[in-house]
């Protein structure tokens, strides 16, 4: 056996009631403290400050009100950019 072997073999099983205690505290604090944790998963968490998307994203919102925005979409049966298809446009 080597070295770290030699100190698990002689600690942890050497003791195992006594292990068993400290592990059984250590799960008890860490129960304890369990509900005061707090994930902040928000949109302003997940994305970085220096984000070349959002610097774009917030230039755009900063010079269009987001009221502005009007979406259509469109399904074509047949190539989307064919002189027929865009006709229809219009």
């Amino acid at each position: 056996m080597n070295g770290p072997s030699k100190i698990y073999d002689r600690l942890v099983l050497g003791h195992p009631v006594i292990v068993l205690i400290l592990l059984s505290l250590l799960l008890s604090f860490f129960a304890f403290h369990a509900r005061d944790f707090r994930l902040d998963a928000s949109a302003d968490a997940l994305v970085l400050e220096d984000d070349k998307d959002l610097i774009e994203y917030n230039e755009i919102i900063y010079r269009y009100d987001p009221k502005d925005f009007f979406i259509i979409t469109y399904a074509s049966h047949e190539d989307l950019f064919t002189r027929q298809s865009l006709d229809r446009f219009k």
